[in-house]
């Protein structure tokens, strides 16, 4: 692996594909949340679906604007697989309230993680975002949050 010192250009080129990465993977949540499923397995089909369909489309595409397309397409996949994987890990894991480092590392890695120490003291998902996947938000809550609408707002946790 060879590093040099970057060009302010390509600074800016590695940006605007982040950039469009995380566009693509909120655009894809939408356009899956628009499709109706009558039940979690055929939202896992359709989530699986839009990452296959949006795979193949970046890899197809060659035309204006290739690298912001790609990128966008590509956060497209990687937000469906990623919550896919996530749903899996919940099913699959067991979560411990005091784990040691590569157990604390696996939880993190599938979106099961807590700041908290006590598992009954957890912090509602919305606060830690970036280690809970709407996924598992689902299996943890026994209602979704609301924005502020809720009628049962107990965590039962994990």
């Amino acid at each position: 692996m060879k590093f040099k010192t970057p060009k302010s250009k390509d600074v800016m080129q590695v940006g605007k594909g982040l950039l469009a990465f995380e566009g693509g993977k909120r655009v894809g949540r939408g356009v899956v949340g628009l499709v109706p499923a009558k039940d979690e397995k055929q939202a896992q089909l359709v989530k699986g679906g839009a990452a296959v369909l949006a795979v193949i489309a970046a890899a197809a595409y060659k035309g204006k604007n290739a690298d912001l397309v790609v990128p966008a397409l590509v956060g497209v996949a990687a937000e469906q697989a990623g919550d896919l994987l996530d749903a899996q890990a919940a099913k699959m894991i067991t979560k411990k309230s005091n784990p040691d480092m590569p157990q604390k590392f696996l939880q993190d890695a599938m979106g099961l993680g807590c700041p908290c120490d006590q598992p009954n003291d957890q912090m509602p998902p919305q606060y830690y975002p970036m280690l809970a996947s709407p996924a598992i938000r689902e299996i943890e809550w026994e209602t979704v949050w609301d924005g502020g609408n809720t009628q049962d707002t107990s965590f039962t946790g994990v």
